[in-house]
């Protein structure tokens, strides 16, 4: 049998002291008091129940990281995917722009002289009064 202060019981079963105290207060853990500290008893056969709920707790983590690493592979692939097909449709529209472009300057060129100039004429109303 063996005595440890809640903050050694802690670091031994990687839990806090608040996760401990909980234990406590749930019956799960025997304690003792002395002189206003509390003590955590362990027994042999409880020790070996502790780390076998370790172990268990340890190889549950273990797979729960397993299947969230497959997950985040699968969303970077379709990540991956989706740029593709987005630099895919962005290529199409510049070439599109760029064809329009082409097809219509002469008629953006006219449309953009054109108010160019009658701003210009707005801007001199505007001067007269």
């Amino acid at each position: 049998m063996r005595k440890l202060s809640v903050n050694e019981y802690a670091r031994e079963l990687g839990k806090t002291p608040a996760n401990v105290y909980q234990r406590i207060k749930k019956g799960l853990v025997k304690v003792e008091t002395i002189e206003g500290k509390t003590f955590v008893i362990i027994d042999n056969q409880e020790q070996q129940n502790s780390q076998e709920l370790l172990e268990q707790e340890r190889m549950f983590l273990k797979e729960l990281l397993k299947q969230k690493d497959a997950e985040i592979a699968e969303l970077k692939k379709r990540f991956d995917e989706l740029v593709k097909s987005k630099e895919a449709e962005i290529s199409t529209l510049k070439v599109t722009f760029d064809t329009f472009t082409a097809l219509f300057s002469r008629q953006i060129a006219q449309h953009t002289e054109a108010e160019i100039i009658s701003t210009g004429k707005k801007k001199k109303k505007k001067k007269k009064h």
